[in-house]
């Protein structure tokens, strides 16, 4: 009668930790997402006012220019974004200098600001949320949009 108890408890503690290492295992898996979802799902296209670019030297933090995007350039840029996908990373893994500094404005409020480093990584910052999230780029997209708007 004893044994059996202790089988039974063997038996329950063993299903709980190997149900506690499945959780374990796919939480650790790094997390795809999109910018879809962590931006345009929070935001209509329509509300954006405006997008503050700013472009860095690679050498050093130093603004090199800056442009206000207003008009027919914000749905463009927010088309080329659309198609980004993105997987979660702890931190960005390139040279510190980030090269644009995006800031989509409503009418109210800036309410994302975007990092991107070289044409791997993205850091988004919610200012709703205040919360500030770190990606690799796992997609191909196009930076000429932005690039372009720095030659006219």
């Amino acid at each position: 009668m004893l044994k059996k108890k202790y089988t039974k408890y063997t038996l329950l503690l063993i299903v709980v930790l190997f149900a506690v290492g499945i959780m374990w295992f796919f939480n650790s898996i790094p997390q795809n997402t999109s910018f879809n979802d962590l931006v345009l799902n929070h935001i209509k296209v329509s509300e954006i006012a405006s997008i503050d670019i700013l472009k860095f030297s690679r050498e050093s933090s130093n603004v090199e220019e800056e442009i206000k995007v207003e008009d027919d350039n914000i749905g463009k840029i927010i088309s080329d974004f659309s198609t980004i996908k993105l997987r979660k990373v702890s931190s960005v893994d390139v040279n510190p200098y980030r090269t644009y500094q995006l800031s989509i404005r409503t009418n109210q409020d800036n309410r994302f600001k975007i990092n991107l480093y070289e044409e791997d990584y993205m850091e988004i910052y919610d200012a709703k949320k205040k919360e500030l999230g770190s990606y690799k780029i796992i997609s191909d997209y196009n930076v000429e949009t932005i690039q372009t708007l720095f030659q006219k």
